[in-house]
């Protein structure tokens, strides 16, 4: 236990020495407090060493509570072409579009960019390769360049809720065609679907309970709140083979 404690230090070491304050989320989200952006709790970011924040004014930014950022995502607070005219017309007009702002419990997609002085509701998500040009509204779902809103959030539920037990078949399925073999339910995933409503089973089973952000209380206590759709994972195996893989 003391060796893996030690290697583990001895990464940890490596990392901050290569990447400095990008190194891991939690040193990121700390440097640009520091700076002076306001960031709030459970805020995580994915792949700090591949996420742009522009902190020229780190006071312009406003993240809030439980916000998802991936890789490669850049969040301005300023815009530069101002320096193309300055030659052309002699004049220096710096502008400041006001506050950029990400609302709580947003999910921002990979390479997604926030542009200055937008706002992102809250419970929103933005799309893959989404370029956000204009503000989004709270409980929205929004993609594209410039990003729009393509459905609300409820919309987006109701879709999700309708094909998750499909998804959770050709999970199995593909695991079965891939390995030869039954899934394991730590492999699956989707717990809700298929085990008791107790914290044992839940633990037994190897299901993830910890979700970046997300408190793992809250995540325990919804799935013992909720009412599973097989008896057992055995029954939810024998009804995924009825699934035609495509």
């Amino acid at each position: 236990m003391v060796i893996h404690r030690i290697i583990w230090l001895g990464k940890s070491l490596v990392k901050k020495l290569l990447y400095g304050e990008k190194c891991d989320n939690n040193t990121y989200v700390a440097y640009l407090k520091k700076l002076g952006v306001e960031i709030g709790d459970n805020t995580y970011f994915f792949s700090p060493r591949t996420t742009t924040v522009d902190t020229t004014r780190p006071y312009l930014l406003k993240i809030g509570k439980g916000v998802k950022i991936t890789a490669n995502v850049t969040i301005l607070t300023h815009d530069f072409s101002f320096s193309v005219l300055r030659p052309v017309y002699h004049e220096l007009m710096i502008e400041c579009k006001g506050y950029t702002k990400i609302g709580d419990n947003t999910f921002i997609g990979m390479n997604a960019s926030v542009m200055p002085g937008v706002s992102v509701g809250k419970n929103c998500i933005i799309g893959t390769n989404s370029v956000v040009t204009r503000d989004i509204p709270d409980n929205s779902v929004a993609a594209g360049n410039p990003a729009k809103v393509v459905c609300s959030l409820e919309e987006f539920y109701n879709k999700r809720k309708e094909r998750v037990l499909e998804d959770a078949f050709r999970l199995a399925c593909i695991i079965r065609k891939e390995k030869g073999r039954e899934p394991f339910a730590k492999e699956v995933g989707y717990p809700f679907l298929y085990l008791n409503r107790s914290l044992d089973e839940l633990r037994d089973s190897g299901c993830r309970t910890k979700i970046h952000g997300d408190s793992e209380d809250e995540i325990i206590k919804d799935f013992l709140a909720s009412k599973p759709e097989f008896k057992s994972f055995e029954d939810f195996l024998i009804a995924s083979k009825s699934y035609k893989l495509k």
